[in-house]
Parts: structure tokens; C-alpha cells; sequence
């Protein structure tokens, strides 16, 4: 009689204290907290959050990124710091950043803006008398902001 009742309560336990692993119906997620990130030419530094629902790890970067740290973490929350080279062109380089987690995929961007340079016109130097005066000044810039 005793034996009846053993199976089915192995049974009962088994099903509520089983093994609990990943649910199927539990979809792979990573993103990040912001689509697109700005660094200046001068091997300019940025950073943002990212969230994952388990292993990730970088899969792609830019050439001219000079680092992405961390480059895999855990489940959770984790900052994402990007550095880059010394840039002396004339216009913004663009790339992105690729993440995986599983099957899931999160992508930033990350721009680095162009070296700014100024023209000051008159370039010779301006001599006031004690009493003050009047002068024209002109500033020219070759730099066009992308961010807004």
C-alpha cells in the first residue's frame, strides 16, 4: 500500500523543486540606454549602460576605436566605456558597436568628431591707446556640429 503512494508523491516533489533552468518561453535581451554616443578628436572617452539577460560579449568595433571596456560581462547592468585614437581629419567618423547576448543583438553608435580648427582675422595683434577704442574682430570655424 505504502508503495501506491510513493511514486506519485516523488512525482509531485519532482515537478515543484525540479531543476530550474532557463525557461524556453525566456527570450535572450541586451540593449543599451542610448542609441549614439559623441567623442571628441582628441582621443575623446564616452561610456554607456548596458543591460543584459545573461552572458554578452563584444562581437564588433570600429577600427579606429582604440578600446571598448569591459569586452564580456554577466547578466545585469554594466558600463561600457569607449576610447579612441588621436584624430586629425575634417569630417566626424562613425561606426558601431556590437553586442550579443545569445541570440539577442544590441548595437550603439558612437561618433568622433572632426579636429576643430579657427581662423581669427585680423591675425595681427590689435594696440588700444589707455582711453580704449573700437575694433573688428572676425572668428571663422571649420567645424560643423552633428550633435545636438
Amino acid at each position: 500500500m505504502r508503495n501506491r503512494y510513493i511514486i506519485p508523491l516523488l512525482s509531485l516533489l519532482l515537478a515543484v523543486f525540479g531543476c530550474k533552468g532557463p525557461s524556453p518561453m525566456e527570450a535572450d535581451s541586451v540593449k543599451f540606454d542610448q542609441t549614439e554616443i559623441f567623442i571628441s578628436a582628441d582621443a575623446g572617452k564616452g561610456s554607456a549602460t548596458l543591460t543584459a539577460s545573461g552572458p554578452w560579449r563584444v562581437v564588433g568595433k570600429p577600427s579606429w576605436l582604440s578600446y571598448v571596456k569591459p569586452e564580456s560581462g554577466v547578466a545585469g547592468s554594466t558600463e561600457l566605456s569607449f576610447g579612441g585614437r588621436f584624430y586629425d581629419g575634417t569630417q566626424a567618423q562613425s561606426g558601431e558597436v556590437r553586442v550579443t547576448c545569445g541570440k539577442a543583438e544590441a548595437v550603439i553608435k558612437i561618433t568622433q568628431n572632426p579636429r576643430v580648427s579657427f581662423t581669427v582675422s585680423p591675425a595681427e595683434i590689435v594696440d588700444f591707446p589707455a582711453e580704449g577704442g573700437k575694433a573688428e574682430l572676425s572668428v571663422e570655424c571649420d567645424f560643423k556640429p552633428i550633435c545636438e
